[in-house]
C-alpha cells in the first residue's frame, strides 16, 4: 500500500513578532491607526504536517519541532499531540474529501494573545491566469482545490513569499510533507475557511459574524470549520497554513477582549462580502451572447471600509470594473454599485473574481508594491436565449442614453440599417442641439429656430411616433434669455406617472403626455444651455456655474454646490452616487446625495466648451474645444492620458459627447467622438496608461452632433453635408448612410428598435419593418 504524503504549516498568533532569546512582549502596541511602514499584523506560529491514505480513508498529523522561531513554541505545542489540531470529522467522496478540521487556541485564560481574523488556508497548484492583475494564478478545476472557501488570499504562497528562509515569516515545508520543490505550489491565490468563536456549527455560514464583533479567536477556544476539497488530476498534493493577527492590548491587565485590542489587531484586507444582483440580463444562446449585469455588493470591513477599491472581472465574459468606489455604507460594510455593459458571457453561468484593494500595501515587505487585497468568488447564471425586444423594450430617455452619457443603449436592439423604412417625421423648423428623449409612443426634442442663439421661439415639442403628429409644444423662453440654445430634455417618472425636465430660462418639468407644466426651479437662472440628468429622484443640471440638485418631483432645491465649479454649457455626468463637472482646466467631483466636494483637480487641459463627460470603469472622458481629449481616473481625478493632433485653428475641433466599443481582440475600450468644422470622427483606444488612435475619418464631416452605437455601428450626423452616416466601429469603413433634408446637429438615438434622428427641419422616426 502506498502512503501520500503532503505538509501541514500551521501559521497561527504569532506573538513571537519582535521577541528575542525566548521572552515576550510587555509593551502595547498602543495604535488606533494602521502603520504604513509595518504593512500588516500577519504572523505565524507553529507548524504540522500530515499524511493521507485514501485506500484506507485516513489522514493522520504529526506535530513538527519548531527550532527556527525566536520563542521556542515546544511547551504550548506538544507534548500532548494533536490537541490544537484535530481531525473531527473524515468521509472520501469519490474524488471530494469532506474534512472537519478543529482548531483549539493554545493560550487558555491568556486574552492578551486572542486570535483575529483565523484562516485556515488550503495551498496548492493554479492554472487559471490572465487576470488584471498578471501575478495572480488561481487553481482550476484540474487543479486540488477548496470547494466551499469563505474567501481567497495572497498570503504565504510560495510561489510568491520567501521559502525556508529559517524565519517566521515564509512558508515552510513540513519535515515528512511533500516540499515545495516537488509539489511546485506556484498558485498565487488559495482558498481558505475563516474560524471565528461565533461560529456555531463547522458549515457556519460568515454572515453568522456580528459585523461589530472583530471576527475574534479566544484564548482556549476551539473551532471546527468543514473543509470540501476537490482532489485534482495530480492527485492529492497540498499544503495547510494558518493565518491569523493579533497585537498587544492596549492599557494594563485585566485586558478586555476585543475592545483593548486596537484596530490593527485585524487584518487591513476585507473579512467578508455580500454580492447581490440588481439586474441580470445575460445571455448565450450557443451561436451569440450579450446583456448587461448589475450588482450591489457590499464590503465587509473591520477597519475604514470605506477606503478599500473593488475590481470584478471574469476571464473572456466583459472588460473588467477596476476600483470602483463606494456609493453608500451600513454597520461595518460599504456598497458598491457595479455596471457590466454589453458582456459576451459564456454559456451556462460565470464565475466572478472580485478583488476588494485595502488601503495598505506590500504585505509587510514581502511583496512590495502590491495592494492588500482580499478576494471572493461568486458565480451568476447565464440565459440560454437573448430576450426578445418586443417582450423587453427600452426607451432612450436623456441625452447620451443615460446618466453616465454611455452613447448607447444597453439592451438588445432590432434595427437593422439594411433593411428598414420610415415610420413617421414630424416637421419642426430649427436647429436641434444634443439629442431627443424617446419613448414607446413619443419623441421630445428641443428646437432652436434662430440658429445658434435663442429667442422667445425656443421651445420643446412632443410628436407621436406612429404618425409625427404634435402631441403638445411649449416655449420655454418667455424672459427672452439670449444664450445658445443647447438644452436636450429628459424623461423621467413619478409614481409611473411620465414626466419631462428641461432647461429653459429656468428649469421646467411638463406631464410626458399631456405638457401641463408641473413645476418650474429658479426663474433666475438661465438652464439654456444644459441638459439635466435625472438619477433615484433627483435631477442634476448646470446652471450660474454651480450644479443645481432638485427634487424630480416637487422641484424643490435639494442642494447647490459651491460657486465657480461648472460652466454654463456644461451637461454633468451623474453615476455611482457621483456628481462630475468642469469648468475650464477644473474638473469637480461631487457627492450625489449632498453636494459635499470630493475632489478638485487642475488637469491642465481646457475643456470650456459644450461638453458631456463618459463616466465608465473607473474612467471619465471628455474632449474639449482646443483639441484635447483626455482620460482621468475618477478616484482621484489624476490625469491618465491626453490625446493630442496636429492642427490649429478650425482644422482640430473636438466638441462632442462620446460613445464607446470594446474591442473583443484585446479587451480594450474604444472612445468615438466628432469634431465639428470638417475634423470628422475619431476613433481612440485606451490601452490602459496611453491612448491609440484607433482610426480617423474626414471627409470634410461637420460631426457637431455626438455618435452613438448600435450593434457595432457608430452613428454620427453630418451638419454640412446633411445626412447620418454610419462607420464599421473596428475600421472605420462607413457601412450606413440616411440622407436628411437639412444638416444633423443632434445625436441620434436607438429605441425600442427604432432610429430617431432629428435635423434643420424636422425628426425622422426609422424602423425594420
Amino acid at each position: 500500500m502506498k502512503q501520500i504524503t503532503f505538509g501541514l504549516i500551521l501559521l497561527l498568533i504569532a506573538f513571537t513578532l519582535g521577541c528575542s532569546g525566548g521572552n515576550l512582549p510587555t509593551s502595547p502596541a498602543d495604535t488606533s491607526t494602521r502603520d504604513a511602514a509595518s504593512g500588516s499584523t500577519h504572523m505565524l506560529w507553529g507548524m504540522w504536517q500530515f499524511t493521507a491514505d485514501p485506500l484506507v480513508k485516513t489522514l493522520d498529523f504529526v506535530p513538527l519541532r519548531v527550532a527556527d522561531m525566536h520563542l521556542n513554541a515546544l511547551p504550548f505545542l506538544e507534548p500532548p499531540p494533536l490537541l490544537n489540531l484535530t481531525l473531527e470529522s473524515l468521509e472520501f467522496n469519490g474524488n471530494i474529501i469532506e474534512a472537519d478540521i478543529g482548531l483549539r487556541h493554545p493560550f487558555l485564560g491568556l486574552n492578551e494573545f486572542t486570535g483575529f481574523d483565523v484562516c485556515g488556508i488550503l495551498i496548492s497548484r493554479g492554472s487559471i491566469s490572465g487576470f488584471t492583475d498578471p501575478d495572480i494564478l488561481l487553481p482550476g478545476p484540474d487543479d486540488l482545490h477548496l470547494l466551499n472557501p469563505d474567501g481567497f488570499t495572497r498570503w504565504w504562497n510560495p510561489a510568491e513569499f520567501p521559502v525556508n528562509n529559517g524565519t517566521i515569516f515564509s512558508y515552510k515545508d513540513g519535515l515528512l510533507g511533500t516540499p515545495q520543490s516537488t509539489g511546485e505550489y506556484n498558485a498565487t491565490l488559495n482558498g481558505y475557511k475563516y474560524f471565528c468563536d461565533e461560529f456555531t456549527s463547522p458549515d457556519s455560514p460568515m454572515s453568522d459574524i456580528d459585523p461589530t464583533g472583530r471576527g475574534i479567536f479566544g484564548a482556549g477556544q476551539k473551532n471546527v470549520r468543514h473543509y470540501s476539497i476537490q482532489i485534482g488530476d495530480s492527485g492529492l498534493i497540498f499544503n495547510y497554513a494558518v493565518d491569523a493577527n493579533w497585537v498587544f492590548p492596549s492599557g494594563p491587565p485585566p485586558w478586555q477582549v476585543p475592545d483593548d485590542f486596537p484596530p490593527v489587531a485585524n487584518r487591513p484586507e476585507a473579512w467578508n462580502i455580500t454580492v447581490e444582483v440588481v439586474e441580470n440580463t445575460l445571455w448565450n444562446d450557443g451561436v451569440d451572447s450579450g446583456g448587461d449585469l448589475s450588482l450591489s455588493i457590499d464590503v465587509y470591513d473591520w477597519y475604514n471600509a470605506g477606503s478599500n477599491l473593488v475590481t470584478v472581472e471574469s476571464l473572456d465574459n466583459f472588460t473588467a470594473a477596476e476600483d470602483v468606489t463606494p456609493t453608500g455604507s451600513g454597520v461595518g460594510y460599504s456598497t458598491y454599485q457595479v455596471d457590466i455593459i454589453s458582456a459576451t458571457p459564456a454559456q451556462d453561468a460565470i464565475d466572478l473574481l472580485i478583488t476588494v484593494k485595502s488601503d495598505m500595501s506590500g504585505y509587510g515587505g514581502l511583496l512590495p508594491g502590491k495592494a492588500q487585497a482580499s478576494y471572493f468568488m461568486t458565480s451568476v447564471p447565464v440565459d440560454d436565449e437573448a430576450p426578445p425586444v418586443e417582450e423587453d423594450p427600452y426607451g432612450w430617455w436623456c441625452f447620451q442614453y443615460n446618466a453616465p452619457n454611455y452613447g448607447r443603449n444597453t439592451h438588445p436592439q432590432s434595427f437593422d440599417p439594411s433593411d428598414y423604412i420610415q415610420k413617421s417625421y414630424c416637421a419642426d423648423f430649427g436647429r436641434k442641439y444634443t439629442g431627443p428623449a424617446v419613448t414607446e409612443n413619443y419623441v421630445y426634442v428641443v428646437t432652436n429656430p434662430d440658429g445658434v442663439y435663442t429667442s422667445t421661439n425656443y421651445h420643446i415639442t412632443c410628436f407621436a411616433i406612429a404618425d409625427g403628429s404634435i402631441a403638445w409644444q411649449k416655449y420655454i423662453n418667455p424672459q427672452n434669455e439670449y444664450r445658445r440654445g443647447l438644452a436636450s430634455p429628459t424623461y423621467f417618472e413619478v409614481d409611473g406617472q411620465g414626466r419631462i425636465a428641461v432647461g429653459g430660462d429656468r428649469l421646467y418639468c411638463f406631464d410626458a403626455v399631456t405638457g401641463v407644466q408641473i413645476w418650474t426651479y429658479r426663474e433666475d437662472l438661465s438652464f439654456i444651455s444644459t441638459s439635466v440628468k435625472v438619477v433615484d429622484s433627483r435631477i442634476y443640471a448646470a446652471a450660474g456655474g454651480a450644479i443645481h440638485c432638485v427634487d424630480a418631483e416637487s422641484g424643490a432645491e435639494i442642494w447647490v454646490s459651491d460657486p465657480d465649479i461648472t460652466g454654463g454649457e456644461f451637461i454633468p455626468a451623474v453615476a455611482d452616487g457621483k456628481v462630475y463637472c468642469n469648468w475650464d482646466v477644473y474638473w469637480t467631483c461631487l457627492d450625489a446625495i449632498d453636494g459635499s466636494q470630493i475632489w478638485r483637480v487642475n488637469t491642465g487641459s481646457t475643456a470650456d466648451h459644450w461638453i458631456a463627460p463618459l463616466v465608465i470603469g473607473g474612467r471619465l472622458y471628455y474632449c474639449s474645444y482646443w483639441q484635447e481629449f483626455v482620460c482621468l481616473d475618477i478616484a482621484d481625478g489624476d490625469k491618465v492620458w491626453e490625446y493630442n493632433e496636429p492642427g490649429s485653428g478650425y482644422d482640430n475641433v473636438w466638441m462632442t459627447a462620446m460613445t464607446y466599443w470594446v474591442d473583443p481582440s484585446d479587451g480594450n475600450r474604444v472612445i468615438y467622438f466628432g469634431g465639428a468644422y470638417g475634423a470628422g470622427v475619431h476613433a481612440v483606444k485606451d490601452l490602459g496608461d496611453s491612448p491609440y488612435l484607433l482610426w480617423r475619418v474626414t471627409n470634410g464631416i461637420y460631426a457637431d452632433s455626438s455618435p452613438t452605437y448600435c450593434d457595432g455601428i457608430i452613428y454620427v450626423g453630418d451638419r454640412a453635408t446633411y445626412g447620418l452616416r454610419g462607420f464599421d466601429v473596428a475600421t472605420g469603413t462607413q457601412v450606413f448612410y440616411q440622407p436628411t433634408a437639412g444638416g444633423v446637429a443632434s445625436a441620434a438615438a436607438f429605441a425600442y428598435g427604432r432610429l430617431v434622428v432629428p435635423d434643420e427641419n424636422g425628426v425622422y422616426v426609422y424602423e425594420t419593418p
